[in-house]
């Protein structure tokens, strides 16, 4: 009984614990998910207004930007013409889906390489309209963020809470056995004394105490 008593109570702490804690470690995730494209998607698109003003003055700051941005992130600026050619950092691969999107369709992509939380690399690609022209399309450029960082910060997210589950579990676990005896003591004592009955000892008394019901049934035996 003293077993039942104490596996309900933890099963009910942990129940009560994932109620709270797992909600939150998804919401966390899902922020640190999209804080993250969020940032990628505004660099990529800052860098494709550069590239689409055209002047020699803004494809050098796009250079310096895109140089800057692999070496203090890490993520890697890749920056292509609307002929195909690179325009910054390292060349694209040929026949490239997102870009072909990009130049052709006008559309922007977000591939973070997993269905499951997320791959190796969060690869965004932007187009970029001429500053001239809004329907024209001069280039794209492409943000490959690698995910070893956020990764880190996921485990970071998830195992602090498991290591405190299984700390409130643990303590859960004694209290329960604390107040399992407890509550079990008057039946305890009981059968105790039922037992030295049953060994022929006649003058055994049982402590009334405890529940009501078995106060009573204590006095009775007595």
């Amino acid at each position: 009984m003293i077993r039942q008593l104490i596996v309900s109570y933890v099963l009910l702490v942990a129940i009560a614990l994932a109620a709270f804690t797992v909600p939150v470690a998804f919401t966390l995730t899902a922020q640190l998910r999209g804080d993250t494209e969020e940032s990628v998607e505004r660099e990529a698109t800052t860098m494709a207004l550069l590239l689409g003003e055209g002047d020699a003055s803004s494809r050098q700051a796009l250079v310096r930007m895109a140089g800057a941005y692999s070496q203090d992130t890490p993520g890697t600026v890749q920056v292509v013409s609307s002929t195909g050619t690179a325009v910054a950092s390292l060349p694209l691969p040929a026949d490239d889906e997102a870009i072909t999107r990009a130049l052709k369709d006008h559309e922007p992509t977000v591939d973070w390489g997993s269905s499951w939380v997320w791959g190796r690399h969060l690869v965004v690609t932007v187009p970029a309209e001429s500053a001239d022209d809004k329907n024209q399309t001069v280039g794209a450029v492409r943000i490959k963020y690698a995910t070893s960082d956020l990764s880190s910060r996921l485990w970071n997210i998830w195992g602090f809470r498991a290591i405190l589950a299984v700390g409130v579990l643990a303590v859960a676990a004694f209290i329960g056995a604390f107040v399992a005896r407890r509550l079990t003591r008057p039946l305890r004592q009981l059968n105790d004394m039922a037992t030295r009955f049953s060994d022929g000892d006649l003058t055994a008394r049982s402590p009334v105490e405890g529940p009501h019901e078995t106060q009573q049934l204590a006095r009775t035996l007595n």
